[in-house]
C-alpha cells in the first residue's frame, strides 16, 4: 500500500514538472490547433523595437528605417524616418510598421546546428541582409538566402552564427523591399465634404480650345464654369470629373528627381494634361499628366514632388474633358421669375421683326411654355464657322437687378443647323427646326412687334431693348 502512495507521489510530481515546463515553453513555441499550421518558434524577440534598420539588396544602395518615436504603452513606432530619401513623401505608416515589427523573428525550422557548405540555402552569398539595431543588445544582422523547395519558408542566419533557419516567406517580405515601396502612393490628397477648394482649372496640349477651362467653386459643393465662358455645369458629368482629380492613388513610381529631359521623355513637359486646384483645408497642387498609352496607364507628375508616378487613366476623366462636355447644354438664361424683359430680333433678306415681351406678354397664357422651349436651345458641340455667317436671330434676356446677356444665331454651312453664341463667347452648332417652330409662337405672345425693311444697323437693334 505504501509503494502506491510513492508511485502516485512520484506521478503528480512528474505531471507537475511537466506542465511547468509546458508553462514555460508557451512563450517561446506557438502551439498549432488540430490540423493547423506547423509551430513557430522564436528566433528572438525583445521589449522594443529596433533604434534603425539598415537594408542591404542586390541592385541597390543600402538604405536605413530610422526610429524617431516611439509610444512604450502601444509599444509601437510612432515617427520615423528614411534619410537616403529625404525630400520625397514617405509612406510613414509604412515605415513605423517595419520597424515595430522587427522586435521579432520567427523560424519555421532548425535546417542544421553547423552548416559549411551554405550555398544550397543561397546564404554563400546573401540576397539581402538586414542589421537591426537595438538599444542595449547592439546590432543583429540577418542574412538571407534563397527560397525553399515548395516555397515552404525562406532560409535565413544570423551573422556570426552558423546556424541555418528557415522562415516563413512573409517575414523576409518587408526587409526585401525596395526603397520606392516606402513612398507615399498618394498622388493628391481626398476631396473634404462639403468641397471647400476655391477653384480647379484644366488645361494642356489635349484641349480643342485655347486658354484653360476654369471651374470656380460657388459654395458648398456647387461649382460653376467660368473660362473660356461663364456658363451653368453639367449636373450629370461636371461632378464625377471635379471628384476624379482628388484622391488618385498611383499603382507604380517610374523613377524619383527627374530632371527637364526627363519629364520632355515622358510627354510631361509640357504636359498632355494639367490639372489645379486652387485653395481648400488641404492646400493647392497642380498635377500633370502624359497621354494614355494603349493600357490607358499614364505619367503623373506632381508640382513640388519629385517623384513621377504611374496610374490607371480609367478612372480619371479630367485627363481629356473638354469644356463643353462640362457645359449645361442649354442656352444659359434667367428663370422666368427673375426675367424683367425679352428681346426677340428676327432678321431676314429683306427686313424682319422684333417682338417686345414686357411685365403683360411674361405673365400670359402660354408664355411659360414658349419661354422654357425657347431656353431649351442645346448647344452642341463648339465649330468655328467656315465663314463668317449672317446673323439671321438675336435674343436678348433681361433680368431683375441683373445684367443683360444675348444670344445670336447664324446661318451655317451644316444642314439643318444654325451656329449660335452667347455673348462673345465659342460658337456652337443648334438644331435649326426647334427655333424655328419656338419663333413661330412669337406673334401670339409678344406684346409689341415692331417690323422694319432692309438690314439695319445691328447696333441699333441691340440699343432698342435698352431703351424700353
Amino acid at each position: 500500500m505504501k509503494k502506491n502512495y510513492i508511485a502516485i507521489g512520484l506521478m503528480c510530481t512528474l505531471v507537475a514538472a511537466l506542465g511547468l515546463g509546458l508553462y514555460f515553453l508557451r512563450e517561446e513555441v506557438a502551439q498549432p490547433e488540430l490540423g493547423g499550421p506547423a509551430p513557430v518558434t522564436y528566433l528572438f524577440r525583445y521589449t522594443r523595437p529596433p533604434l534603425s534598420v539598415r537594408l542591404e539588396g542586390p541592385g541597390q544602395e543600402p538604405y536605413t528605417l530610422a526610429r524617431l518615436g516611439y509610444d512604450p504603452e502601444r509599444n509601437l513606432v510612432t515617427d520615423a524616418t528614411i534619410p537616403e530619401m529625404e525630400g520625397l513623401p514617405l509612406d510613414d505608416a509604412r515605415v513605423n510598421a517595419v520597424i515595430s515589427a522587427s522586435r521579432s523573428l520567427t523560424y519555421l525550422e532548425l535546417v542544421g546546428d553547423d552548416i559549411n557548405d551554405l550555398n544550397p540555402f543561397g546564404l554563400a552569398e546573401p540576397r539581402g541582409r538586414a542589421s537591426l539595431d537595438f538599444e542595449e543588445l547592439g546590432v543583429r544582422t540577418i542574412l538571407i538566402g534563397g527560397v525553399a523547395p515548395g516555397n515552404v519558408g525562406v532560409y535565413i542566419q544570423l551573422e556570426g552564427d552558423t546556424a541555418v533557419y528557415l522562415t516563413p516567406i512573409h517575414g523576409m517580405d518587408n526587409f526585401l523591399l525596395s526603397p520606392l515601396d516606402y513612398l507615399d502612393m498618394n498622388v493628391t490628397p481626398l476631396m473634404s465634404w462639403p468641397p471647400n477648394f476655391d477653384s480647379m482649372a484644366l488645361s494642356g496640349q489635349v484641349r480643342e480650345h485655347a486658354g484653360e477651362i476654369l471651374i470656380l467653386a460657388a459654395g458648398e459643393g456647387e461649382y460653376r464654369l467660368t473660362a473660356p465662358l461663364e456658363h451653368e455645369l453639367s449636373p450629370i458629368y461636371a461632378p464625377g470629373v471635379i471628384h476624379s482629380g482628388f484622391g488618385i492613388v498611383a499603382a507604380g513610381v517610374a523613377m524619383t528627381h527627374p530632371a527637364t529631359e526627363d519629364l520632355e521623355m515622358l510627354g510631361l513637359y509640357p504636359a498632355w494634361s494639367t490639372l489645379t486646384v486652387e485653395g481648400g483645408e488641404r492646400g493647392g497642387f497642380t498635377l500633370h499628366s502624359s497621354q494614355p498609352d494603349e493600357g490607358s496607364v499614364v505619367f503623373l507628375h506632381r508640382e513640388g514632388v519629385p517623384v513621377v508616378y504611374m496610374a490607371s487613366g480609367h478612372d480619371m476623366p479630367w485627363l481629356d474633358i473638354q469644356f463643353y462636355q462640362l457645359m449645361n447644354p442649354f442656352v444659359p438664361a434667367p428663370i422666368l421669375e427673375e426675367l424683367a424683359r425679352l428681346q426677340v430680333t428676327v432678321l431676314e433678306p429683306e427686313g424682319g421683326s422684333i417682338y417686345h415681351f414686357r411685365s403683360g406678354a411674361l405673365e400670359a397664357e402660354g408664355f411659360r411654355e414658349f419661354y422654357t422651349e425657347l431656353i431649351s436651345t442645346v448647344l452642341e458641340f463648339p465649330r468655328q464657322p467656315a465663314g463668317p455667317g449672317e446673323r439671321v436671330i438675336i435674343v436678348n434676356f433681361t433680368p431683375r437687378g441683373g445684367e443683360a446677356s444675348s444670344v445670336y444665331f447664324f446661318t451655317s454651312e451644316v444642314p439643318l443647323r444654325h451656329y449660335v453664341r452667347v455673348d462673345d463667347g465659342p460658337v456652337f452648332l443648334t438644331p435649326s427646326l426647334h427655333i424655328e417652330q419656338v419663333l413661330a409662337q412669337a406673334d401670339e405672345l409678344a406684346d409689341e412687334v415692331l417690323t422694319f425693311v432692309g438690314r439695319p444697323d445691328l447696333w441699333i437693334i441691340d440699343q432698342l431693348d435698352t431703351m424700353n
